[in-house]
C-alpha cells in the first residue's frame, strides 16, 4: 500500500498529514494498565451503559431542540460520549476508530468533566438502589472510555 507523503505508521496507528489518526484495535494486553484486566462482563456492562447514556442524551437533545432550548452542552457531551464509546468498541472488539488528535483530546476532556457530577449522584444515592448501581456502572464506563482515548494519544 502506498502512503501519502508525511504519513506516519506506528504499531497500531496511522497518522496522516492532516493529523487524522486511524487506530486499529489492539489486544487488551497492549493497552493501559486497567484496560488489560477488564473482564468480558465489565466490557459488556460498560458498552451497554455508554449506549444507554448516549440514547438518553440524544433524546434530551431532540426534546431541547423542539423546545428551542440551548443544546450546546448536551450536544457536546453526546458527541464526546459517542467517540468514547467508539474508542472502547475499537479497543475491545477491533472496530475501526478514526478521529484526529484534537477531537480525541476534546472528547476526553468533556468526559472527564462529567465524572464529578456522577460521583456526587453516587454519594447521594441510597445503598443498593438501582440509581446507585446505574451510576456506578456509568462511572466505570466513563473512566474506561477516557483511558481508551488517552491510549490513542500516546
Amino acid at each position: 500500500m502506498k502512503l501519502l507523503e508525511g504519513t506516519e505508521v506506528t504499531n497500531n496507528r496511522t497518522i496522516f498529514p492532516n493529523k487524522t489518526i486511524l487506530t486499529v484495535g489492539l489486544p487488551k494486553r497492549k493497552w493501559g494498565s486497567y484496560m488489560k484486566t477488564v473482564s468480558q462482563v465489565t466490557q459488556d456492562l460498560s458498552i451497554k451503559s455508554l449506549e444507554s447514556t448516549f440514547n438518553k442524551l440524544s433524546n434530551a437533545y431532540i426534546s431541547m431542540t423542539e423546545k428551542g432550548s440551548n443544546t450546546t452542552l448536551v450536544k457536546k457531551r453526546r458527541n464526546a460520549l459517542k467517540i468514547g464509546l467508539q474508542s472502547l468498541k475499537g479497543t475491545w472488539n477491533g472496530e475501526e476508530f478514526c478521529y484526529d488528535e484534537e477531537i480525541i483530546l476534546t472528547s476526553k476532556e468533556v468526559l472527564q468533566g462529567v465524572i464529578p457530577s456522577i460521583e456526587k449522584q453516587i454519594a447521594k444515592a441510597k445503598e443498593g438502589s438501582s440509581q446507585k448501581t446505574l451510576n456506578e456502572h456509568r462511572l466505570i464506563a466513563l473512566k474506561l472510555a477516557i483511558e481508551s482515548l488517552e491510549n490513542r494519544l500516546i
